[in-house]
């Protein structure tokens, strides 16, 4: 530590530009030190850093913990992770979107991140696509197919995916997901579907067991799939039938 501080205080950072991954908080501390000059000489450091595994510290403590001078220094120095799953998250999060598209094209590595994520992670995942507005990467949220995963989103992943379909007006995505998502949501693309003057006429509908086909058929048990009449056995005409006697029995023959 003597020799970084030194270095940092004569503004020798070329000496310390190879330190490893093990010194990198350590010159987080010094971002904050109460001595200004040496406070920037570590601010400039953390983006001129050479070693890779220093650079991946640098960008996992922007994943880990979102925060912004990592952000900075990692953006400033051209880092990214080294670990494929990691870059495409951080870019991802970065909102460098030619790179993101270069390498996850269809999605599947953020998608698969977001799937194992913990709560607070798939709540960062889920406000950067509300605030990029990006519907191409709702996949991740609803998987491939828009539906595959409807039933086990947040509400708050729910309302992201109503709001960037609607706001896009791509209503054809939109209407299947009334069968899919929770009442609330399902209420609101009703709505939605409503103002815009209807689902769209050439959507099938497959009705599921989640979502508003659910709810709708425990509060409405009448409600129920017509079952097929029961026809009579082979040779025996159904009373009523057109091909039936209307006449009865005592009275065919005139008697």
């Amino acid at each position: 530590m003597p020799r970084l501080w030194t270095a940092l205080l004569l503004g020798r950072r070329e000496l310390v530009r190879g330190l490893d991954a093990g010194w990198v908080a350590v010159v987080f501390q010094a971002c904050e030190d109460r001595d200004a000059a040496l406070a920037s000489e570590a601010i400039a450091l953390l983006s001129e850093l050479t070693d890779p595994a220093a650079r991946d510290a640098v960008c996992q403590r922007f994943l880990d913990r979102n925060d912004d001078e990592a952000r900075r220094a990692a953006l400033e120095g051209g880092y990214l992770p080294r670990d494929p799953a990691k870059r495409a998250l951080f870019l991802f999060l970065t909102e460098q979107w030619e790179r993101y598209e270069a390498l996850d094209f269809d999605r599947r590595l953020l998608a698969t991140i977001h799937e194992a994520a913990d709560a607070g992670l798939r709540q960062r995942i889920t406000e950067k696509l509300r605030a990029a507005g990006r519907t191409d990467y709702l996949a991740v949220l609803a998987g491939q197919d828009f539906r595959s995963r409807a039933g086990r989103m947040s509400a708050a992943e729910s309302e992201v995916l109503v709001r960037l379909l609607a706001g896009n007006r791509e209503w054809d995505r939109l209407w299947p997901l009334v069968f899919e998502l929770d009442l609330t949501s399902s209420v609101r693309i009703v709505r939605l579907l409503k103002q815009a003057g209807g689902p769209p006429r050439a959507t099938p509908i497959v009705p599921p067991s989640t979502g508003l086909w659910s709810w709708q058929r425990r509060k409405s048990p009448m409600r129920r799939p017509a079952q097929a009449t029961p026809q009579p056995p082979s040779g025996v005409l159904a009373f009523g039938s057109p091909d039936a006697s209307t006449t009865s029995p005592s009275r065919r023959g005139g008697r």
